[in-house]
């Protein structure tokens, strides 16, 4: 009992990976082991990080359900494998592969440096056809992203592979290449070879996206070639491309338990799943595998990749049985079992551990899990389904309660006689709120469409619906995501919107190799001022010129009056290549602040680092500047507008940031100084200022100090705030711990600003101060808040532990922001998959998709910027949000995400909504300027466009 107890999962797993009779490279047993292939009762093993490994139980009947006897094929099908190449020598791929032409040119690249393109490629000769042909074209040059595991921050993404020549016939290749571009040229080489289906276990998001990759796919289609391709593995519905693409065949990925994959993409514009967890097949001999040990050349892999492949599979063998490629898409989704729920895991040393891989409440597909033998034996009917995967971007304004919707559609099998009945509801996940949503009041047929009636909320509601349909007489419901956007023009300006004048704008002439833009002005770092300025650059390739829009009082609908121009040399060294880096204009209580930074090209001489610093009066006329050069410059932030402030020294002001060393440093007279703090003490942190502090130009910093000498070292450090003014030490406040939880190591964490929920135009804390964050327990971060009393320097801390709320298979990587207000402390991270909402003075926690893609890794970070918005029911308070620009295209149009509280039948609740009153997209002649700003003036938040001769501004509150 005790080894059924504790090592009966461990024989299962190593009887899962042990090879059968021989060890031969072709050893045909190997196999044998696929539970994608046949019904088997053993459970899948699943590695959520590196540490962490579990099993999942196997449901019966949950493969891909071949059926038998083999049968003669009446066509050899070709599997065009656009990927990472290919080994040739692999013995899965023997009297296999097709020689494709113009192959003297020396493309395709039979290679495989990566591994991926020859696992998709054994796939689908040893998977569920024995019929199949591969085509295999090398397109990139390292694969794909495994599933994303928790704590994982990289990303990696796919590097394109070297240019391969055009096929005959096909358009030159872009002048800008790229790899949606280089994917194109393959797709059209695959065509022109005579491929009957193209498999794209690859993807991309819209940032790589193409014309000329679209066009090629569907000119595909057009030539009657089947194009399926993989959702991605982010757990999200931000589908890739070209999975998007109308008739495309988009594939997510499923366990042996038959539910979506936890790591799966879902959604309206997937089609259907198929086996993608713990999925064996070939290896290139000359690479080491990690998980299938018994000998080179096989390896397990997860991903919607192998799930694709195993789809291209099943279209090969229908194809090969006579199916027409026409009805290989119908057959495929109306033959799909449904997604089942997710078994509970076992582990190694606990057969009854209950918890199970969380998949999104929300996740599902067009169809479900693929199933062959019920695919060949549907019976022909209608499939009626959207023609556009793809969210449907719908114009509203706010306060218009009515819209109105088309939706295109299409039949995919059986004619229909007549326009039949469709019903059609907004979706509601457990955990929402149903009064933000809106109604489907009235639906009918107009020609291939269906137009529905859509009722919004009276004050608030959500940009982002799923609406779920029936058809009388097709068998599938699907669903179609929506997504509503306020239109900001310059000839409909929105309803509420201030617009201020910028009297006889200058518009210089551009030359070739000029840039004109204009920028928001840093204004944290002047406590009176309440309103917004810009600053428009022209950089030419020595001088930069700046005009600054500065606005003619703090009242709402003030014009901007225009300054300048000044011009300033920029820091480039005569004929030393590199390039000139700078951050926006800052304001300040005595006038205003540039930065420039030049850096030498890789490699080059680093006494050429430049950094200068240019000051200007509250005229902006320029007053002087301070340069210095060589390896200091290094020490110098590049975030000045966050990462420096300005300290009083004598009559002047002078920028401080925490340098190299441990120390706090100032510049002044074109050398750095620092300033000298007490003995056996460091600085640690600078601090969020109050606003008094910024007026007096007193500097706020964290300082540690020993305990013990430096002979007698310790993990305990005392800490105090400390005031720095004249570069001394003014004030000097020990700081008191947390009896309940005595230790923090502010040494080991990053560190932002605090923001206020009460900053009206009388708070005297914009930033009632600092939050510290570091990696906690396995998945978690630790949260450290340093909240400055409003009754005088004095702090009181605070401490909490942030879980993701997945729990197993997702860590929080990072605390994007934190809130203090009436209520409490409050926090927004960021997981791997989720943005997180704690509310830790209620005990509420909710989360929302990230919409990300693994391979941008860490840079969501940057995307999800933190902000203030308006409360509209509470006036004088704010709700904190994260929204991302519509320059980012990360999303459709402006988007931001605040938490909604509501009361259900369980009590207080909270979840996170994307608003539709704060969802903005630039339109006709207004161009937006991406940094929402709290205006102390009107205790609001406004986000501005620029609209050519005025800014139009627009004031924003939930």
């Amino acid at each position: 009992m005790i080894f059924r107890k504790f090592f009966g999962p461990l024989v299962l797993a190593l009887k899962l990976i042990t090879p059968g009779t021989g060890l031969a490279l072709s050893s045909p047993h190997v196999f044998e082991q696929q539970w994608a292939l046949s019904d088997s009762s053993r459970p899948q093993p699943v590695e959520l990080n590196f540490t962490d490994y579990f099993l999942i139980p196997s449901r019966e009947a949950e493969h891909l359900n071949l059926p038998s006897p083999k049968v003669q094929p009446i066509k050899r099908p070709i599997v065009a494998v656009l990927d990472t190449g290919l080994d040739r020598d692999h013995p899965s791929f023997q009297g296999r592969i097709v020689q494709p032409l113009e192959a003297s040119f020396g493309w395709p690249n039979m290679r495989d440096p990566d591994g991926h393109g020859t696992h998709i490629a054994g796939i689908i000769t040893e998977g569920c056809s024995a019929h199949a042909k591969i085509l295999p074209l090398a397109v990139i040059d390292s694969g794909p992203n495994e599933p994303i595991k928790p704590l994982s921050q990289g990303g990696g993404g796919m590097r394109q592979a070297s240019p391969p020549p055009p096929p005959p016939g096909a358009p030159p290749p872009s002048p800008r290449g790229g790899l949606a571009n280089r994917v194109a040229h393959g797709i059209a080489f695959a065509v022109s070879s005579g491929a009957d289906i193209i498999n794209l276990s690859i993807g991309w998001p819209e940032l790589a996206d193409s014309e000329f990759l679209r066009e090629a796919v569907a000119e595909a289609l057009r030539q009657g070639v089947l194009v399926i391709a993989a959702a991605g593995n982010d757990a999200t519905e931000a589908l890739l491309r070209p999975c998007s693409y109308p008739g495309v065949i988009c594939v997510g990925a499923h366990g042996p338990d038959g539910a979506l994959s936890h790591f799966s993409n879902f959604g309206a514009g997937v089609d259907l799943a198929a086996p993608g967890l713990n999925i064996l097949s070939a290896l290139p001999v000359s690479m080491r595998p990690s998980r299938f040990r018994p000998h080179y050349g096989y390896e397990f892999k997860n991903g919607t990749s192998q799930a694709t492949a195993f789809v291209s599979c099943l279209a090969a063998e229908m194809i090969a049985r006579g199916v027409p490629a026409e009805e290989v898409y119908p057959r495929l989704l109306l033959g799909a079992r449904p997604h089942q729920r997710p078994l509970p895991l076992l582990s190694l040393f606990d057969v009854d551990d209950s918890r199970a891989l969380e998949v999104p409440s929300r996740a599902f597909s067009r169809s479900g899990n693929a199933d062959l033998k019920r695919s060949l034996e549907v019976r022909p009917q209608p499939l009626i389904l959207p023609v556009k995967k793809e969210p449907h971007l719908l114009l509203w304004e706010e306060g218009q309660t009515e819209l109105t919707l088309d939706i295109e559609l299409k039949n995919y099998w059986q004619p229909m006689a007549f326009s039949p009945r469709v019903q059609a509801e907004v979706v509601i996940e457990p955990g929402q709120d149903p009064s933000i949503r809106p109604l489907v009041r009235h639906i009918h047929w107009v020609g291939n469409a269906v137009r529905l009636k859509l009722t919004m909320p009276p004050h608030r509601g959500v940009s982002e619906l799923t609406l779920r349909f029936e058809v009388a007489g097709s068998r599938l419901p699907f669903f179609q995501q929506v997504i509503l956007l306020q239109p900001v023009s310059k000839s409909n300006p929105h309803s509420q919107a201030q617009l201020l004048a910028i009297p006889s704008r200058p518009l210089p002439q551009i030359r070739l190799g000029e840039s004109l833009s204009l920028q928001p002005v840093v204004q944290n770092l002047d406590p009176h001022f309440h309103g917004q300025d810009y600053v428009q650059i022209l950089r030419q390739s020595h001088q930069w010129t700046l005009w600054l829009f500065r606005q003619t009082s703090p009242l709402p609908n003030s014009d901007f009056q225009v300054l300048g121009p000044v011009t300033i040399p920029t820091p480039r060294p005569a004929n030393v290549p590199g390039r000139v880096l700078t951050n926006v204009l800052m304001r300040t209580n005595w006038g205003y602040a540039f930065d420039f930074r030049f850096e030498p090209s890789e490699g080059g001489d680093p006494s050429h680092l430049q950094y200068s610093l240019f000051y200007f009066n509250s005229n902006f006329e320029l007053t002087h500047q301070q340069s210095i050069s060589g390896q200091s410059v290094r020490g110098i932030p590049y975030q000045v507008n966050t990462q420096i402030q300005w300290m009083t020294l004598g009559s002047e002001r002078v920028p401080t940031w925490l340098g190299p060393g441990e120390r706090v440093n100032f510049l002044v007279d074109s050398r750095i100084e620092s300033v000298e703090l007490p003995a056996r003490s460091f600085a640690v942190h600078l601090l969020s200022p109050s606003h008094e502090q910024v007026a007096k130009g007193r500097v706020p910093v964290l300082i540690g100090q020993q305990e013990r000498p430096s002979r007698q070292p310790t993990y305990i450090n005392r800490f105090f705030i400390a005031e720095l003014g004249n570069g001394q030490v003014k004030e000097l406040i020990e700081l008191e711990t947390d009896p309940s939880s005595p230790y923090f190591n502010y040494l080991q964490s990053r560190s932002d600003a605090i923001m206020a929920l009460h900053p009206s135009a009388s708070a005297s804390l914009f930033w009632p101060g600092s939050f510290f964050f570091a990696q906690g327990r396995l998945g978690e971060q630790s949260l450290s808040a340093l909240v400055q009393s409003q009754k005088g320097p004095s702090f009181f801390s605070q401490q909490h532990e942030i879980s993701a709320t997945r729990g197993l298979v997702d860590a929080v990587l990072w605390v994007r922001q934190a809130y203090y207000g009436i209520e409490g402390l409050k926090a927004f991270s960021l997981t791997n998959t989720e943005v997180q909402f704690n509310d830790f003075g209620r005990n509420l926690k909710a989360s929302t998709s990230q919409n990300r893609y693994s391979f941008l890794g860490s840079s969501t970070i940057d995307l999800q910027t933190p902000l203030v918005v308006g409360h509209s029911q509470r006036p004088g308070q704010a709700l904190p949000a994260l929204f991302t620009g519509e320059r980012s295209q990360f999303n459709p149009g402006l988007r931001f995400v605040v938490p909604h509280y509501f009361k259900d039948q369980q009590g207080d609740r909270v979840e996170l909504v994307a608003p539709a009153q704060l969802r903005f997209q630039r339109a006709e002649g207004c161009d937006p300027l991406d940094e929402p700003f709290w205006s102390r003036a009107e205790a609001k938040s406004f986000v501005d466009y620029d609209c050519g001769d005025f800014i139009q501004r627009i004031p924003l509150s939930y």
